[in-house]
């Protein structure tokens, strides 16, 4: 039985899944392509929008995926999961975890980087003072670079914080 018949769906496109299917090459959208064989009847197929909007190269060459194919995939999978609901509250625990470790390795990562600005600040405290107390010094230059390169690095840190504690909040 057709995931389309059963759901009384009807469309231009049978495809149900269009908005939230993605290729599992490249993470990006699918979009429906359809081809018409010679006694009229209509194929639909789920296409990479990636690979259809700029075409396959030697790293990303998904094949079209029928329709029907996936969607009656997803169909079953649904009902096997509905049909066993010990099944459905294995895998709501297991994305928690997920979702919690994933988490923790934000955190963690925020921490190390804190650490690593207090002692990039501390470096820039004393580029800074190489630099004022050698103002006549053919190595002011050289101080000079080292402190804007410390100030760069330290603003990308604080960004990479920034993003990261923004995904904690999603």
């Amino acid at each position: 039985m057709l995931l389309n018949q059963s759901l009384n769906i009807s469309s231009d496109t049978p495809a149900v899944l269009t908005d939230i299917c993605t290729c599992g090459f490249c993470d990006t959208g699918m979009t429906v392509s359809s081809t018409t064989n010679r006694h009229n009847k209509k194929y639909y197929y789920y296409k990479c929008a990636l690979k259809n909007n700029e075409g396959k190269t030697e790293d990303h060459n998904p094949k079209d995926l029928p329709v029907h194919t996936l969607d009656e995939f997803v169909y079953n999978t649904l009902v096997v999961l509905l049909e066993e609901p010990e099944l459905l509250k294995a895998m709501k625990k297991r994305i928690k975890y997920e979702g919690e470790d994933r988490i923790s390795e934000i955190e963690k990562r925020i921490k190390q980087i804190q650490n690593l600005l207090k002692v990039r600040k501390k470096d820039k405290a004393n580029a800074l003072k190489l630099v004022t107390d050698n103002a006549a010094s053919s190595l002011k230059e050289t101080y000079e670079s080292q402190l804007e390169s410390i100030v760069l690095e330290i603003e990308e840190k604080e960004n990479e914080i920034e993003f990261l504690s923004e995904q904690l909040k999603v």
